[in-house]
């Protein structure tokens, strides 16, 4: 189940990525999408950057998106916070 977790992680994140870059109005929001997903990345394996609420309250910011109320529990599992 983990390795499930991990491949739909990766999915998202990725997509998330290509979303970012190719529909973003600026290639400013593209930049700042990919270091918010490297700094949730990098919370996996250093001392946390970012939290997944932070990091979901930011890319609704970035995004200028509505909330998503299941992005932070499927963070957390996929990302082990």
């Amino acid at each position: 189940e983990m390795q499930e977790n991990v491949k739909k992680c990766k999915n998202f994140l990725a997509t998330l990525i290509k979303l970012a870059s190719h529909n973003s109005p600026s290639p400013e929001t593209s930049r700042n999408v990919k270091a918010l997903v490297q700094d949730l990345l990098a919370s996996e394996f250093f001392d946390a950057k970012i939290e997944p609420e932070e990091f979901t309250n930011r890319l609704q910011s970035e995004l200028k998106s509505s909330p998503q109320p299941y992005l932070v529990p499927f963070l957390k599992v996929c990302v082990l916070f």
